[in-house]
């Protein structure tokens, strides 16, 4: 899960580098008339659902999905 937890807060942290850029190129074409605020990054930000905690089996399925868990080298009739 600690894997999890730091790959998504990697993706946190690349999107809010993105949205920067694009909160950068809004409010240089902003209509300040139209709208009084400026734009911020979190505007262009991805939004999330709030997340439900995850089953043991979901957790092993995403584990297995990024490439863990042991890989088996012996063949089925033991030789």
């Amino acid at each position: 899960m600690a894997l999890v937890e730091r790959y998504e807060a990697q993706q946190e942290r690349s999107d809010y580098y993105n949205s920067q850029i694009c909160a950068l190129l809004a409010e240089h074409i902003r209509d300040r008339k139209k709208r009084r605020e400026p734009f911020t990054p979190r505007d262009f930000m991805p939004r999330k659902e709030p997340q439900q905690a995850k089953s043991p089996e979901q957790i092993k399925a995403l584990f297995r999905l990024i490439g863990g868990g042991k890989k088996k080298t012996e063949k089925k009739d033991g030789k």
